[in-house]
């Protein structure tokens, strides 16, 4: 009957709008996902890069301060040395000289020169490199 047709038509029509609901609602979903999925990446991308970057950060560091530290042992040492030949104190200029002039120290020191050499011929060594 027309009515009974009538009546599936209706009925097919409305699965059809669901379905098409659905889908759109799927695809919207999907949509979001991403976009959701694609925020959280970057932000446990960015926070893996700041634990990453803190380490490499930590051990540049570290490193930097090993050398500065055997630097200002070094500085130390040269300064113990003028001291004990020259009874003076050449601390600050020495902070002024670059490791390979500190190790020099050790050597020309058998020089016998004066503090004003030992300095000059140190500092010389500096306008070199």
């Amino acid at each position: 009957s027309i009515e009974e047709a009538d009546y599936a038509y209706k009925l097919e029509t409305e699965r059809r709008l669901i379905e098409a609901r659905k889908k759109q609602a799927k695809e919207k979903g999907r949509e979001e996902g991403i976009i959701v999925g694609e925020e959280r990446g970057k932000a446990i991308g960015r926070e893996e890069g700041m634990i990453i970057g803190r380490e490499e950060g930590i051990n540049i560091g570290a490193e930097r301060g090993k050398e500065e530290g055997k630097r200002e042992n070094l500085i130390k040492n040269v300064q113990t040395l003028v001291n004990t030949f020259y009874q003076q104190d050449a601390y600050d200029w020495l902070k002024t000289c670059h490791e390979e002039q500190l190790n020099r120290a050790f050597v020309i020191i058998k020089d016998h020169l004066t503090y004003e050499q030992f300095k000059e011929t140190l500092l010389q060594n500096k306008k070199q490199h």
